[in-house]
Order: C-alpha cells, then structure tokens, then sequence
C-alpha cells in the first residue's frame, strides 16, 4: 500500500526509502527468492512511475506465492478494502496483486472464486491501471491450475473482455484483446461462437487506433476468430469483407509490427473468401 501512495504522489525519495525498507523487512523472513527477485527488478526502477511500480509488485507476489500460497487469503482480505477505495494507488496496488495470483492459485483454491469476483466488480472503474490489471488477471486464468475455473465462468470472463476490447484507454484496449487471445484457447467452442461476430466488430474498430502495439494486436487475433466461426459463416465472412480495406491499407502502415500482422492477416482469412492461392 506504501508503494501505492509513492506511485500516485511520484514520490522518488520516497521510493529509495520504501525499496530499502521492503526489502530488509522481506530478509527478515528469510525469503531470499524475493530478495532476489526484487534487487533485479529495482536495479533500474523506481517506484515512483506506476509501470515500473507494477511490474516490481507482480515479480514479488510471483515469488511469494511459492512459499507462502497458505497465506494469500489473508493478502486478499487485508488488501480488500483497499481496492474499492478512493486512492487510486492503492486500487492499482490492491488489482495488481489479484491479478497475480489468480496465476498462482491452486486448483480449486477457494481464493480463485474471491479474486474473480473482485475483479469482475472492478472491471469498469474509472482508473486506467485498475482496468489494465483486472483484465490481465481474467487472461491469468488461462494458466494450468485456472482453466477448470475459466471454463466455470467463462461466460463472464469472455463478456467482459469482449467489452474491454473498446475500452477508452488504448493501454487497457490493448491487454483486454491480449487476455482474450489467451483465453479463447480454453473456452467451448459454443461459448466463443456466440460473441465471435460481436468480437469481429469491435476488434475492426482498433485497426486505426494511434497505439501502435494495440493495432497489431487486434489484427493478430482477428482471423483466430475463424476457428470458431463454423456455426456463422455467412456474418463472419460479411465482417471479413468489412474490414478488407483497412487490413489492405494497412499492409502499407508505417510500423513493422502492424505490416507484418496484416500480411498474416489475409493469408490466414484467405480461405474464408474463397482464395486459397493467397
């Protein structure tokens, strides 16, 4: 929570100060993976800027997680209030915790159905980095001890990343379409084919973003969306050929990454148009 409030305040004394101390207090209980995992995350970070605060906080619940799992319902019940309050670091904070562990949890773990249901509830708060988190916890479900839960919930989890995919902020957009093309993989097919038409027009919508990043990315996932299409062919097809001239236009976009991810684009959806010698 202290590295919450230096982060809102951008505080970089008060990052030095708070680095040094987390990490005594953490040797003091002879977790030297953590220690470790912390002096290389802060070798050139600071806790003052929120990416470089999350990242750090992500690396040290990843290794706590390990030796310590029995304890993380209390993280998430101390933490609790915090993540509905109204100090934005904390929030991030509070989600960016949540988030991690639902990649650590166990399968079965009461916790999962706590955490996904924070999540859930925050999901449309008005705080970009507490939208980023929420949706990288839902695509942390994907990992091998979630799947059995995503697959309990995917209905919800697919919904609100399929809302996300519009999100105002680019930086949230772009990991709500990266949980997505994680997810998708371990959902019934019946679930996904219900929202693939859905998908398709909100995706389209990201190919003229400014971020260069997001667009590659919604083009990536676009003709995945084929897989699960064969219930709705003809719509499919109908948003294939909508979205043509932007995916043409952009073979000649200014960044590699999108060029690139709209050439793959078209030889994947090819066969969806009747040109298999694309």
């Amino acid at each position: 929570l202290r590295v919450g409030a230096i982060m809102q305040l951008g505080d970089y004394d008060g990052s030095i100060c708070a680095s040094e101390t987390f990490r005594r207090f953490i040797e003091c209980f002879g977790e030297r993976t953590v220690v470790a995992a912390l002096d290389e995350e802060l070798g050139t970070t600071t806790f003052a800027f929120q990416d470089q605060a999350v990242r750090v906080v992500r690396k040290i619940i990843s290794s706590l997680a390990v030796s310590r799992m029995n304890e993380m319902e209390r993280v998430y019940s101390i933490l609790l209030p915090y993540s509905t309050g109204g100090y934005v670091g904390h929030k991030v904070i509070a989600m960016t915790v949540y988030a991690e562990l639902v990649g650590c949890c166990k399968r079965g773990s009461p916790v999962l159905d706590l955490l996904l249901g924070v999540i859930l509830s925050r999901i449309g708060d008005e705080e970009e980095g507490v939208r980023v988190q929420g949706y990288r916890g839902l695509g942390n479900l994907a990992g091998p001890e979630g799947v059995e839960h995503l697959s309990k919930n995917a209905s919800q989890v697919l919904s609100a990343l399929v809302s996300g995919v519009e999100d105002r902020s680019e930086k949230a957009a772009e990991e709500a379409i990266h949980s997505l093309s994680t997810v998708i993989d371990h959902v019934n097919e019946d679930v996904i084919a219900s929202l693939v038409i859905n998908m398709c027009v909100r995706l389209r919508k990201s190919f003229e973003k400014s971020r260069t990043s997001l667009r590659a990315s919604a083009v990536t996932l676009l003709p995945r969306l084929g897989l699960f299409a064969s219930s709705c062919q003809g719509p499919f097809i109908e948003q294939i050929q909508n979205g043509l001239p932007s995916l043409v236009m952009h073979v000649l976009d200014e960044e590699e990454d999108v060029r690139e991810a709209c050439r793959n684009a078209l030889i994947a959806l090819g066969p969806h148009l009747g040109g298999d010698s694309l």
